[in-house]
């Protein structure tokens, strides 16, 4: 007798589809009212096998953000090709803040996550190494922008940190749909912060 059998999925495509479900359990019902149950029936999985995966809600939030991270780690791949320093630092301006312009959905959930960070030791330590990461690589970039006599002497660290701050500051405001566009955001902080450097 022919016993049509059915495919496992792959691993990356189940847990995308985990991560997708719980993005819009948590957008929809907030951190507290988001369960376990109802982020496998988004899944289309059955309790036991999210169980399979993830033991509690915090691994599920603490891996959906570290997979919608991947997109900014693309954008800094790209940026370090650059040679010159302006350049990468305007394309880095231009693309994190596209990115997350694009990706309102996402935005809201990093936002979400960040209020559930200040009380969670696991992500709040995820989002601490990812600022330090941002930070370090920014620096390094305003570094060798002054080493390479593209910008005039400054603090890269203080410029860095300044930098990340203003344009999340920019994305809150954003996200509530106060502000000007992405297009006006990306000109202004390109001119505040790589132009009124150059030499």
């Amino acid at each position: 007798m022919y016993k049509q059998m059915t495919k496992k999925k792959p691993k990356e495509i189940r847990t995308e589809e985990i991560v997708q479900a719980a993005v819009e359990e948590f957008l929809e019902k907030g951190y507290d009212g988001a369960s376990m149950d109802n982020i496998a029936r988004r899944a289309s999985l059955s309790k036991g096998g999210l169980y399979h995966h993830f033991r509690n809600k915090d691994e599920v939030l603490i891996f959906a953000n570290q997979k919608l991270s991947v997109p900014e780690e693309e954008i800094f791949r790209k940026v370090l090709l650059h040679r010159s320093m302006e350049k990468g630092l305007k394309e880095f301006i231009s693309e994190y803040i596209s990115y997350w312009v694009e990706n309102r959905r996402n935005l809201n959930f990093y936002f979400l996550s960040m209020v559930k960070a200040f009380e969670d030791e696991k992500l709040s330590s995820l989002y601490r190494q990812y600022a330090e990461d941002v930070f370090e690589l920014l620096e390094s970039m305003f570094e060798m922008g002054m080493q390479n006599r593209e910008f005039r002497e400054h603090n890269p660290n203080g410029r860095s940190v300044a930098l990340i701050s203003a344009i999340n500051g920019v994305l809150g405001y954003m996200m509530l749909g106060v502000g000007p566009s992405g297009e006006e955001t990306i000109r202004y902080f390109q001119k505040v912060f790589i132009d009124e450097i150059l030499i």
